[in-house]
């Protein structure tokens, strides 16, 4: 399941090294559309900090938490993301994890001085114990100088999780491969153990072949590589490596060598004694990396007993049938029923949305029992100008080409995961369809329209490339000259063309199109699991490549696109639309 980021929690006290990690979680922030809320915990205490010093305690609190919040307005000044302040008077790490409860914090970013020795056991560290406490992942960003500024954009190319195969680490795996999914990284999984030191000490005496410690090497390698499914390597490059030596050097050392931009690990509970004068693998480090580091633990596990005990027929019922702003969805048996509200491509920028119809359709991937998914298109569509609406927003909200890029990849993800889902998958749409609607159809096993569809290609009008993989849908089932032909054509395509072409398999009346799609899924359900999975793979053995196609459509478009303002023609046709 993808992990989701809508609500997170920064600190600060206002000095060069916490304010660093505020200007990481705006970015942040602005890359997930997250609510940002940005904490000051006010130690009275330290009132010299806010100004003169007051004899009255609560004149003196009143000016402390203006100054904080005259601070805060400061640091986000001119940055255009959706945030609250909170200020509140305490200690520290007590106030925060109780304001991460109370707006249910997907994440907390904190910045640490990576103190270590006699020097960190006297004073004690707030991300330390933070990471013991907190109900949510914890984000480090160590800072190694005080007057050290976050200059460039957020970077997640290169990701690493440590994985010892424990519980632990399966729970900081799922949050960093949501992360490098999210962002097309490198996903490193790190296996590093003690005792292969003594292997790789054998192994220089010994010949190659008969080395105990590259077999063992090469089974944890493949233990590693089979924790991450084939359909999220389409998001994410998969690179594992087996080290020997203690795991917090051996970490650090290879986050620094492989220019590491994020560090994800699972943090293990434990005692008092033993956290102070040993410490944990994530504490040390976090004292050593010169990357952020996400702190994972294990959350209160009462809801999920509660789930159980409700019972699992009950339980299976509620999850499959779903009312969203997006979609709504029905169980039929061994038929899954998704019907749109509103059309994908308007609520594309909306990440929210799309997590939700992704980790939906985890679970329905995840449910043997259904056999057949019926995906019904949005009878709201408005064509040409639903396709300039789009583009004039992201002009209007002054995107980055990042955050284009990432509305792509969001198509991208539906299309390969219904490629991949191991379930027949029927599209049944109607009215005005503009090409990348279709292209999603053509990603489906079996399609039937109402004989009012039209196919649209507005695309051309703006200079533009289709999106969504026409082009490699339409060369493999009709052929080079004819995908050219209808790829660089204008003219609308009506239903009764689109069954002679054979991209659609049948054409209904308007009235009785979800009737009749719902008729061929029941006739497609009658049909064994093992045999509709089984000629599915088949059939879509030959799209393995699909995954790199849409990448360099991608490329492609974000090269006719240009920086999203008027500098290229591209942006002048979508402003003439206004």
């Amino acid at each position: 399941m993808r992990v989701q980021l809508k609500t997170i929690m920064c600190t600060t006290d206002f000095s060069d090294f916490s304010n660093l990690s505020v200007r990481y979680a705006m970015a942040l922030a602005r890359e997930f559309d997250a609510k940002l809320y940005i904490c000051h915990v006010v130690d009275v205490s330290s009132a010299v900090m806010y100004g003169e010093a007051m004899v009255d305690i609560s004149q003196q609190h009143q000016r402390m938490v203006q100054y904080a919040h005259e601070q805060l307005e400061q640091l986000t000044a001119g940055y255009p993301i959706d945030w609250e302040p909170i200020v509140v008077a305490g200690h520290a790490a007590d106030e925060i994890c109780r304001m991460a409860k109370e707006n249910a914090a997907d994440l907390v970013v904190c910045a640490t001085h990576g103190r270590s020795g006699l020097k960190r056991l006297i004073l004690g560290s707030v991300a330390e114990r933070l990471m013991q406490i907190l109900p949510c992942p914890l984000l480090i960003i160590r800072v190694l100088q005080p007057d050290a500024d976050f200059k460039k954009q957020l970077s997640m190319k290169r990701i690493l999780v440590g994985c010892d195969f424990s519980a632990d680490s399966s729970l900081a795996l799922t949050h960093g491969l949501s992360i490098a999914q999210e962002f097309q990284s490198e996903l490193h999984l790190v296996n590093v153990d003690e005792s292969l030191k003594n292997q790789e000490a054998s192994n220089r005496v010994q010949k190659p072949e008969d080395s105990l410690f590259e077999d063992l090497q090469d089974q944890l390698n493949q233990r590693l590589k089979g924790l991450v499914s084939d359909e999220s390597c389409n998001w994410c490059t998969l690179k594992t490596a087996v080290l020997a030596g203690q795991p917090y050097e051996a970490l650090s050392a290879y986050a620094e060598k492989n220019d590491i931009d994020l560090i994800v690990l699972g943090v293990r509970g434990r005692g008092l004694v033993e956290k102070l004068f040993v410490g944990s693998t994530t504490d040390r480090v976090v004292r050593r990396a010169s990357c952020p580091v996400l702190a994972v633990r294990p959350v209160d596990q009462e809801k999920p007993i509660r789930r159980r005990q409700r019972g699992l027929k009950s339980q299976k019922t509620d999850r499959l049938n779903v009312q969203s702003d997006l979609f709504s969805a029905a169980r039929h048996g061994e038929i899954v029923t998704l019907n749109f509200h509103n059309n994908l491509l308007l609520r594309a920028v909306d990440l929210s949305a799309r997590d939700r119809l992704l980790n939906y359709l985890d679970q329905i991937s995840h449910n043997r029992d259904i056999k057949v998914v019926v995906f019904m298109g949005s009878i709201q569509k408005t064509g040409r100008e639903e396709y300039i609406k789009f583009y004039n927003h992201i002009l209007d909200a002054n995107l980055d080409r990042n955050a284009i890029h990432k509305m792509y990849n969001a198509v991208d993800q539906l299309i390969l995961k219904i490629v991949d889902l191991d379930k027949f998958v029927i599209h049944g749409d109607r009215g005005q369809v503009i090409s990348l609607f279709l292209n999603i159809s053509l990603a489906c096993d079996y399609r039937i329209i109402a004989d009012d569809t039209v196919y649209q290609n507005p695309y051309l009008g703006l200079g533009m490339a289709p999106k969504g993989g026409g082009a490699f849908f339409l060369t493999k089932m009709l052929g080079y000259a004819k995908a050219h032909e209808i790829l660089l054509s204008d003219q609308d395509i009506t239903a009764h063309d689109a069954l002679q072409m054979g991209i659609v398999d049948k054409v209904v009346p308007p009235e009785t199109l979800e009737e009749k799609a719902l008729e061929a899924a029941k006739r497609y359900a009658n049909i064994p699991a093992q045999s509709l999975v089984g000629v599915k793979r088949l059939l879509n053995f030959s799209r393995k490549e699909l995954g790199d196609y849409l990448e360099f459509e991608n490329q492609e478009l974000l090269r006719i696109v240009g920086p999203p303002d008027l500098s290229s023609d591209f942006w002048e046709k979508v402003d003439q639309y206004r």
